[in-house]
C-alpha cells in the first residue's frame, strides 16, 4: 500500500464504480488513517472522503480532515479548504481561524531563517482581507516581493505612505538595470 493512501483511493474508486459506496468510503477512511503521518494523505484521497462526507450531510466531519491537511501542507489552498469546510459546518469562529493562522505563523517563523520567502500566512491573511494583520506579518519578515506588492496594491488608498515605501523599495533594484534585456517582457 502506498504511504500516501493512493492505493486505498484506487480501491475506493473501484468499489464505488462497482456500486459499493459504503465499502468505498471505508477504504478511503482507512487510507486517511494509515497515511504517512509525516506527510499526510494524498490530496485526492482527502477530497474523495470530504466530498462523500459533505454529500452525506457530515460537514462537521470534514473540518478535522481539512485541519489535518493544513497541518501537513502549509498552503493557501489548504487554508481555504479548511475555512470553507468550517464555514459550512458553522464553526469558522475565532478559535478555528486562530488555530489555523497560528499553524501558518509557526511555519513562517521556521522559514524566515531562509531569508525573505513567501509564506502561506501572508497569503491567508490577504485572502481573508485582514490587511492590518497581513502588514504585521509582512513586517515581521514573512513576505516576499510578490506578497509585498500585492499588499501595497490592496491597501494603497488606506495606507498610501506604507504602499509608497513598498513600491520604492521594490523598484530600487530595477533602476540600476540597463541593457535591452531589461525592457523585454
Amino acid at each position: 500500500m502506498a504511504p500516501s493512501g493512493a492505493t486505498h483511493l484506487l480501491i475506493a474508486q473501484e468499489l464505488e464504480r462497482a456500486g459499493r459506496p459504503a465499502e468505498a468510503l471505508e477504504w478511503a477512511e482507512r487510507g486517511l488513517r494509515e497515511a504517512d503521518p509525516e506527510h499526510g494523505p494524498d490530496g485526492r484521497l482527502t477530497d474523495f472522503v470530504c466530498e462523500r462526507y459533505t454529500r452525506a450531510g457530515r460537514g462537521a466531519d470534514v473540518v478535522p480532515i481539512r485541519r489535518n491537511v493544513l497541518l501537513h501542507r502549509h498552503s493557501l489552498a489548504a487554508y481555504q479548504d479548511l475555512r470553507a469546510a468550517a464555514r459550512a459546518a458553522d464553526c469558522w469562529g475565532e478559535t478555528e481561524r486562530t488555530r489555523a493562522l497560528e499553524l501558518l505563523r509557526a511555519d513562517a517563523r521556521s522559514r524566515k531563517s531562509l531569508g525573505p520567502t513567501a509564506s502561506a500566512l501572508v497569503d491567508a491573511l490577504l485572502d481573508d482581507s485582514d490587511h492590518d494583520a497581513a502588514w504585521e506579518a509582512a513586517s515581521a519578515g514573512y513576505a516576499d516581493g510578490r506578497q509585498w506588492l500585492t499588499l501595497a496594491d490592496l491597501t494603497r488608498n488606506d495606507r498610501p505612505a506604507d504602499a509608497l515605501a513598498v513600491y520604492l523599495r521594490l523598484i530600487g533594484p530595477l533602476l540600476t538595470q540597463t541593457g535591452d534585456a531589461t525592457y523585454e517582457p
